[in-house]
């Protein structure tokens, strides 16, 4: 799928879904779907998400950005052959006061 995070804006999340293999947003103007690729030597999931209960109060989307974040920033154990590689995102929405 080729959707991007950027497609939240403007849109009120009333659900999420999550597994490690994809992630999906049930909005009030239809469904986001995201899944993970990697490739023969690799391999990619999702993780966790945080603010659940900020995005899912219905309010508007109005900011998706990448954030920096480190392999040390995960709770995970690191096998010493693996390189761990880690991809945020930061969802903001409409403060109350709008």
């Amino acid at each position: 799928m080729n959707t991007k995070l950027e497609n939240l804006v403007g849109k009120k999340v009333f659900k999420i879904f999550l597994n490690e293999d994809y992630l999906k947003f049930e909005t009030d103007k239809g469904n986001l779907v995201y899944r993970v690729e990697g490739d023969c030597c690799s391999r990619s999931y999702f993780f966790d998400f945080y603010g659940v209960k900020n995005l899912l109060e219905n309010k508007e989307v109005v900011e998706v950005k990448e954030v920096e974040l480190h392999p040390t920033d995960l709770l995970v154990h690191k096998d010493r052959y693996e390189e761990i590689q880690v991809y945020g995102y930061q969802i903001t929405t409409r403060s109350k006061e709008w």
